[in-house]
Protein backbone atom coordinates (compact mmCIF):
# COMPACT_ATOMS: atom_id res chain seq x y z
CA UNK A 1 0.00 0.00 0.00
CA UNK A 2 1.24 3.36 -0.65
CA UNK A 3 0.48 6.82 0.50
CA UNK A 4 0.26 10.50 -0.79
CA UNK A 5 4.28 10.40 -0.69
CA UNK A 6 4.70 6.80 -2.42
CA UNK A 7 5.40 5.02 1.09
CA UNK A 8 5.21 1.45 0.69
CA UNK A 9 2.97 0.61 3.47
CA UNK A 10 4.01 -2.94 2.99
CA UNK A 11 7.30 -2.78 2.61
CA UNK A 12 9.49 -4.22 5.77
CA UNK A 13 11.17 -1.29 6.94
CA UNK A 14 10.53 -0.84 11.03
CA UNK A 15 8.34 2.68 10.77
CA UNK A 16 6.71 4.50 13.60
CA UNK A 17 3.04 4.53 14.32
CA UNK A 18 2.89 8.14 13.03
CA UNK A 19 1.90 9.09 9.42
CA UNK A 20 4.69 11.71 9.13
CA UNK A 21 7.42 9.47 10.87
CA UNK A 22 6.41 6.70 8.65
CA UNK A 23 6.99 8.40 5.81
CA UNK A 24 9.93 10.25 6.63
CA UNK A 25 11.48 6.31 7.31
CA UNK A 26 10.71 4.42 4.72
CA UNK A 27 11.50 7.95 2.21
CA UNK A 28 15.02 7.55 4.35
CA UNK A 29 15.21 3.61 3.50
CA UNK A 30 14.15 3.89 -0.34
CA UNK A 31 16.77 7.00 -0.23
CA UNK A 32 19.96 4.98 1.11
CA UNK A 33 19.56 2.13 -1.07
CA UNK A 34 19.32 4.13 -4.38
CA UNK A 35 21.68 5.83 -6.66
CA UNK A 36 21.67 8.64 -9.19
CA UNK A 37 18.79 10.49 -10.35
CA UNK A 38 16.62 7.95 -8.15
CA UNK A 39 18.17 9.31 -4.68
CA UNK A 40 18.25 12.93 -6.00
CA UNK A 41 14.39 12.47 -6.19
CA UNK A 42 14.01 10.99 -3.06
CA UNK A 43 16.09 13.15 -0.99
CA UNK A 44 14.01 16.01 -2.45
CA UNK A 45 11.08 14.39 -0.89
CA UNK A 46 12.71 13.37 2.12
CA UNK A 47 13.77 17.24 2.65
CA UNK A 48 10.19 18.12 2.26
CA UNK A 49 8.80 15.55 4.80
CA UNK A 50 11.64 17.75 7.08
CA UNK A 51 10.72 21.02 7.24
CA UNK A 52 12.85 22.01 4.13
CA UNK A 53 16.66 21.27 5.47
CA UNK A 54 17.96 18.69 6.80
CA UNK A 55 22.07 17.24 8.16
CA UNK A 56 23.25 14.99 5.46
CA UNK A 57 25.70 13.14 8.29
CA UNK A 58 22.34 12.72 10.41
CA UNK A 59 20.83 10.87 7.45
CA UNK A 60 24.01 8.96 7.13
CA UNK A 61 23.81 9.73 3.32
CA UNK A 62 27.10 10.29 1.17
CA UNK A 63 26.32 11.92 -2.35
CA UNK A 64 28.57 11.13 -4.75
CA UNK A 65 30.20 14.15 -7.03
CA UNK A 66 27.75 13.44 -9.78
CA UNK A 67 24.68 13.67 -7.81
CA UNK A 68 26.01 16.56 -6.30
CA UNK A 69 26.70 17.91 -9.80
CA UNK A 70 22.87 17.26 -10.49
CA UNK A 71 21.29 18.94 -7.28
CA UNK A 72 20.48 22.35 -8.59
CA UNK A 73 18.33 20.25 -11.27
CA UNK A 74 16.13 18.54 -8.12
CA UNK A 75 15.39 22.40 -6.27
CA UNK A 76 18.09 21.08 -3.92
CA UNK A 77 21.12 23.13 -2.52
CA UNK A 78 23.47 21.44 -0.74
CA UNK A 79 26.67 23.35 1.99
CA UNK A 80 28.75 22.41 4.47
CA UNK A 81 26.80 19.05 4.84
CA UNK A 82 23.46 20.33 4.74
CA UNK A 83 20.87 19.87 2.11
CA UNK A 84 17.86 22.36 1.76
CA UNK A 85 15.41 23.13 -0.79
CA UNK A 86 15.99 26.08 -2.63
CA UNK A 87 14.51 29.66 -2.28
CA UNK A 88 12.95 28.84 -5.87
CA UNK A 89 10.49 26.23 -4.68
CA UNK A 90 8.31 28.59 -3.22
CA UNK A 91 8.38 31.14 -5.32
CA UNK A 92 4.97 30.76 -7.12
CA UNK A 93 3.49 29.81 -4.02
CA UNK A 94 1.47 32.53 -2.54
CA UNK A 95 -2.17 33.64 -1.61
CA UNK A 96 -4.92 30.77 -1.39
CA UNK A 97 -2.70 28.09 -2.87
CA UNK A 98 0.04 28.54 -0.42
CA UNK A 99 -1.24 26.36 2.29
CA UNK A 100 -1.55 23.16 -0.78
CA UNK A 101 2.12 22.76 -0.38
CA UNK A 102 2.40 22.31 3.17
CA UNK A 103 2.55 18.56 4.61
CA UNK A 104 -0.44 17.67 6.55
CA UNK A 105 -1.44 14.11 8.20
CA UNK A 106 -4.91 14.87 9.02
CA UNK A 107 -7.80 13.36 7.98
CA UNK A 108 -8.77 14.80 4.19
CA UNK A 109 -11.49 17.33 3.97
CA UNK A 110 -12.34 20.43 1.40
CA UNK A 111 -13.63 22.50 3.93
CA UNK A 112 -15.18 23.12 6.60
CA UNK A 113 -18.38 21.69 7.37
CA UNK A 114 -21.24 23.26 7.27
CA UNK A 115 -24.63 22.79 9.84
CA UNK A 116 -27.62 21.01 7.76
CA UNK A 117 -30.94 22.43 6.87
CA UNK A 118 -34.53 20.78 7.08
CA UNK A 119 -33.96 19.61 3.51
CA UNK A 120 -30.39 17.46 4.25
CA UNK A 121 -32.30 16.30 7.56
CA UNK A 122 -35.31 15.10 5.91
CA UNK A 123 -33.59 13.13 2.94
CA UNK A 124 -30.41 12.09 3.46
CA UNK A 125 -28.69 10.52 6.49
CA UNK A 126 -25.85 13.29 6.28
CA UNK A 127 -25.57 15.48 9.68
CA UNK A 128 -24.11 18.49 7.79
CA UNK A 129 -22.56 19.76 4.27
CA UNK A 130 -19.15 19.74 3.49
CA UNK A 131 -18.97 23.25 2.89
CA UNK A 132 -21.15 26.58 2.60
CA UNK A 133 -20.91 26.56 -1.64
CA UNK A 134 -22.17 23.05 -1.57
CA UNK A 135 -24.96 24.00 0.88
CA UNK A 136 -25.48 27.41 -1.48
CA UNK A 137 -25.31 25.06 -4.23
CA UNK A 138 -28.43 22.66 -3.21
CA UNK A 139 -30.40 26.28 -2.47
CA UNK A 140 -29.74 27.31 -5.77
CA UNK A 141 -30.94 23.83 -7.75
CA UNK A 142 -34.27 23.30 -5.19
CA UNK A 143 -35.22 27.00 -5.58
CA UNK A 144 -34.59 27.38 -9.36
CA UNK A 145 -37.41 28.75 -11.18
CA UNK A 146 -38.94 26.35 -13.75
CA UNK A 147 -37.09 26.27 -17.06
CA UNK A 148 -33.85 27.62 -15.88
CA UNK A 149 -30.34 26.53 -15.71
CA UNK A 150 -27.84 26.83 -13.35
CA UNK A 151 -23.49 25.86 -13.42
CA UNK A 152 -22.24 24.68 -10.13
CA UNK A 153 -18.48 24.61 -9.99
CA UNK A 154 -16.91 22.66 -6.98
CA UNK A 155 -13.38 21.04 -6.58
CA UNK A 156 -13.50 17.07 -7.17
CA UNK A 157 -14.62 15.50 -3.72
CA UNK A 158 -16.29 18.41 -2.76
CA UNK A 159 -20.13 16.74 -3.22
CA UNK A 160 -21.27 17.43 -6.57
CA UNK A 161 -23.13 14.39 -6.41
CA UNK A 162 -25.68 15.43 -3.74
CA UNK A 163 -26.93 17.61 -6.10
CA UNK A 164 -28.48 15.07 -8.52
CA UNK A 165 -28.79 12.89 -5.75
CA UNK A 166 -31.45 15.48 -3.37
CA UNK A 167 -33.09 16.68 -6.92
CA UNK A 168 -34.22 12.99 -7.38
CA UNK A 169 -35.29 12.81 -3.81
CA UNK A 170 -37.05 15.99 -3.45
CA UNK A 171 -39.16 15.65 -6.83
CA UNK A 172 -39.89 12.23 -6.41
CA UNK A 173 -41.33 13.10 -2.75
CA UNK A 174 -43.76 15.54 -4.88
CA UNK A 175 -44.56 13.01 -7.44
CA UNK A 176 -43.73 9.54 -7.70
CA UNK A 177 -42.80 8.92 -10.88
CA UNK A 178 -40.23 11.76 -11.88
CA UNK A 179 -36.75 10.98 -12.73
CA UNK A 180 -33.73 13.04 -12.96
CA UNK A 181 -31.54 12.41 -16.10
CA UNK A 182 -27.74 12.52 -15.65
CA UNK A 183 -25.33 12.95 -18.68
CA UNK A 184 -21.71 11.29 -18.17
CA UNK A 185 -18.76 11.21 -20.15
CA UNK A 186 -17.65 6.99 -19.48
CA UNK A 187 -19.47 4.04 -18.80
CA UNK A 188 -16.94 3.36 -15.74
CA UNK A 189 -18.57 6.89 -13.78
CA UNK A 190 -22.28 5.94 -14.93
CA UNK A 191 -21.78 2.78 -12.96
CA UNK A 192 -19.40 4.46 -10.30
CA UNK A 193 -22.67 6.48 -9.62
CA UNK A 194 -25.25 3.54 -10.09
CA UNK A 195 -23.65 1.54 -7.26
CA UNK A 196 -23.24 4.67 -4.88
CA UNK A 197 -26.96 5.69 -5.07
CA UNK A 198 -28.00 1.59 -5.29
CA UNK A 199 -26.87 2.57 -1.10
CA UNK A 200 -29.25 5.28 -0.60
CA UNK A 201 -32.66 4.62 0.47
CA UNK A 202 -35.09 5.84 -2.27
CA UNK A 203 -32.48 5.66 -4.73
CA UNK A 204 -31.91 2.46 -4.63
CA UNK A 205 -32.95 1.78 -8.58
CA UNK A 206 -31.32 4.02 -10.26
CA UNK A 207 -30.04 2.81 -13.27
CA UNK A 208 -27.23 3.18 -15.65
CA UNK A 209 -27.72 3.02 -19.52
CA UNK A 210 -24.82 1.79 -21.19
CA UNK A 211 -23.90 0.05 -24.29
CA UNK A 212 -24.72 -3.79 -25.59
CA UNK A 213 -23.28 -6.26 -27.60
CA UNK A 214 -25.84 -9.36 -26.23
CA UNK A 215 -28.73 -10.19 -26.44
CA UNK A 216 -29.19 -10.01 -22.57
CA UNK A 217 -27.82 -6.60 -22.56
CA UNK A 218 -30.24 -5.35 -25.40
CA UNK A 219 -32.69 -7.07 -23.59
CA UNK A 220 -31.85 -5.20 -20.08
CA UNK A 221 -31.23 -1.74 -21.94
CA UNK A 222 -35.06 -2.05 -23.10
CA UNK A 223 -36.43 -3.09 -19.45
CA UNK A 224 -34.43 0.14 -18.08
CA UNK A 225 -35.93 2.30 -20.60
CA UNK A 226 -39.63 0.62 -19.71
CA UNK A 227 -38.67 1.00 -16.13
CA UNK A 228 -37.97 4.39 -16.61
CA UNK A 229 -41.27 5.30 -18.84
CA UNK A 230 -43.11 3.26 -15.46
CA UNK A 231 -41.26 6.17 -13.28
CA UNK A 232 -39.69 3.46 -11.35
CA UNK A 233 -36.14 4.52 -12.00
CA UNK A 234 -35.04 7.90 -9.75
CA UNK A 235 -31.94 8.49 -11.88
CA UNK A 236 -31.12 7.42 -14.69
CA UNK A 237 -27.17 7.78 -16.11
CA UNK A 238 -26.64 8.12 -19.58
CA UNK A 239 -24.07 9.14 -22.28
CA UNK A 240 -24.91 11.74 -24.90
CA UNK A 241 -24.68 9.33 -27.25
CA UNK A 242 -27.47 7.14 -26.05
CA UNK A 243 -29.62 9.97 -25.41
CA UNK A 244 -29.39 11.41 -28.79
CA UNK A 245 -29.48 7.72 -30.14
CA UNK A 246 -31.21 4.37 -29.20
CA UNK A 247 -32.65 6.10 -25.94
CA UNK A 248 -33.97 9.49 -27.57
CA UNK A 249 -37.55 7.99 -28.20
CA UNK A 250 -37.91 7.08 -25.07
CA UNK A 251 -36.67 10.18 -22.93
CA UNK A 252 -38.83 12.33 -24.98
CA UNK A 253 -42.17 10.47 -23.82
CA UNK A 254 -40.95 10.47 -20.27
CA UNK A 255 -40.62 14.25 -20.61
CA UNK A 256 -43.91 14.65 -21.74
CA UNK A 257 -47.04 15.22 -19.68
CA UNK A 258 -49.64 12.48 -18.86
CA UNK A 259 -51.98 14.11 -21.71
CA UNK A 260 -49.14 14.08 -24.37
CA UNK A 261 -47.39 11.09 -23.95
CA UNK A 262 -47.26 8.29 -25.90
CA UNK A 263 -48.02 5.78 -23.19
CA UNK A 264 -50.25 6.39 -19.99
CA UNK A 265 -47.18 5.60 -18.15
CA UNK A 266 -46.14 7.48 -14.87
CA UNK A 267 -42.76 8.35 -15.32
CA UNK A 268 -41.70 11.84 -15.71
CA UNK A 269 -37.69 13.58 -16.62
CA UNK A 270 -37.99 16.89 -14.49
CA UNK A 271 -34.83 17.69 -14.33
CA UNK A 272 -31.18 17.16 -16.62
CA UNK A 273 -28.00 16.96 -15.22
CA UNK A 274 -24.49 17.11 -17.00
CA UNK A 275 -22.01 15.37 -14.84
CA UNK A 276 -17.94 17.03 -16.04
CA UNK A 277 -19.21 19.74 -17.84
CA UNK A 278 -16.42 21.01 -19.29
CA UNK A 279 -15.96 18.35 -21.69
CA UNK A 280 -19.00 19.98 -23.41
CA UNK A 281 -16.21 22.85 -24.44
CA UNK A 282 -12.71 20.30 -24.07
CA UNK A 283 -14.02 16.90 -26.09
CA UNK A 284 -17.09 18.07 -28.21
CA UNK A 285 -15.39 19.79 -31.20
CA UNK A 286 -13.48 16.53 -32.99
CA UNK A 287 -13.97 14.34 -30.09
CA UNK A 288 -17.42 12.50 -29.44
CA UNK A 289 -19.51 15.95 -30.70
CA UNK A 290 -22.90 14.55 -29.55
CA UNK A 291 -21.53 16.48 -26.02
CA UNK A 292 -21.95 19.66 -28.43
CA UNK A 293 -25.34 18.66 -29.67
CA UNK A 294 -27.50 18.38 -26.32
CA UNK A 295 -28.69 21.14 -26.40
CA UNK A 296 -30.56 20.35 -29.53
CA UNK A 297 -31.94 17.45 -27.53
CA UNK A 298 -32.46 19.63 -24.10
CA UNK A 299 -34.87 21.86 -26.48
CA UNK A 300 -36.77 18.75 -27.23
CA UNK A 301 -37.22 17.43 -24.01
CA UNK A 302 -38.12 21.36 -22.91
CA UNK A 303 -41.16 20.86 -25.68
CA UNK A 304 -42.22 17.96 -23.95
CA UNK A 305 -41.38 19.73 -20.25
CA UNK A 306 -41.42 23.12 -20.47
CA UNK A 307 -40.41 23.16 -16.74
CA UNK A 308 -37.58 21.13 -17.12
CA UNK A 309 -34.57 22.36 -15.33
CA UNK A 310 -30.71 22.09 -16.33
CA UNK A 311 -28.20 21.27 -14.07
CA UNK A 312 -24.15 21.70 -15.41
CA UNK A 313 -21.62 20.07 -13.21
CA UNK A 314 -17.54 20.26 -13.46
CA UNK A 315 -14.41 20.86 -10.83
CA UNK A 316 -12.43 22.46 -14.12
CA UNK A 317 -14.26 25.52 -15.78
CA UNK A 318 -11.92 27.75 -17.41
CA UNK A 319 -13.27 30.36 -19.51
CA UNK A 320 -13.90 29.22 -22.84
CA UNK A 321 -15.60 26.81 -21.15
CA UNK A 322 -17.94 28.74 -19.08
CA UNK A 323 -18.67 30.61 -22.55
CA UNK A 324 -19.29 27.64 -24.44
CA UNK A 325 -21.93 26.62 -21.79
CA UNK A 326 -23.74 30.04 -21.02
CA UNK A 327 -24.36 30.55 -24.96
CA UNK A 328 -25.77 27.21 -24.98
CA UNK A 329 -28.07 27.02 -21.90
CA UNK A 330 -28.43 30.47 -21.12
CA UNK A 331 -30.67 30.87 -23.34
CA UNK A 332 -34.21 28.82 -22.48
CA UNK A 333 -34.63 30.65 -19.23
CA UNK A 334 -33.03 32.22 -16.04
CA UNK A 335 -29.25 31.50 -16.00
CA UNK A 336 -27.38 30.97 -12.32
CA UNK A 337 -23.54 30.01 -11.71
CA UNK A 338 -22.63 28.70 -8.48
CA UNK A 339 -18.47 28.65 -8.14
CA UNK A 340 -16.64 27.38 -4.85
CA UNK A 341 -13.56 29.70 -6.35
CA UNK A 342 -11.20 27.26 -4.09
CA UNK A 343 -8.05 24.84 -5.05
CA UNK A 344 -8.61 21.59 -4.25
CA UNK A 345 -6.38 19.34 -2.02
CA UNK A 346 -4.92 16.53 -3.46
CA UNK A 347 -5.98 13.16 -2.49
CA UNK A 348 -3.97 10.19 -0.80
CA UNK A 349 -3.51 6.97 -3.24
CA UNK A 350 -3.33 3.77 -1.61
CA UNK A 351 -2.61 0.49 -3.41
CA UNK A 352 -2.62 -2.99 -1.97
CA UNK A 353 -2.69 -6.37 -3.55
CA UNK A 354 -4.75 -8.46 -2.33
CA UNK A 355 -4.96 -12.65 -3.10
CA UNK A 356 -8.53 -12.45 -4.08
CA UNK A 357 -11.54 -10.19 -5.52
CA UNK A 358 -13.44 -11.42 -2.10
CA UNK A 359 -10.59 -9.81 0.15
CA UNK A 360 -12.60 -6.90 2.07
CA UNK A 361 -10.42 -2.90 1.25
CA UNK A 362 -9.87 -1.51 4.61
Amino acid sequence: MYNSMGQDLNDSTEVSDDWLGQSRDVCRARMLRSHGADRMALLRSYIRLNDGRISLGDVGLDLSSEELATASRFGIQVANGTARLTVEEWKDSCGNFRPLIDLDSHLRRNDESCPADAVLLRHTTHSGYRSSTQKSAVRAMLTMPDASSLMVCMPTGAGKSLLFQLAALVERAADPGACVLVITPTISLALDHQRTLHGIPGLENARALVGVSTAAERNARLETLNALRRGEVPVLFLSPELALGDARADLLDAAASGDEKLSRLAGRITSVFIDEAHIVESWGRTFRPDFQRLPSLFSDLRRRQPKLKTVLLSATLPPTARKVLHQAYASAGEWLEIDARVPRREFDIAIKSFPNDLAPLK
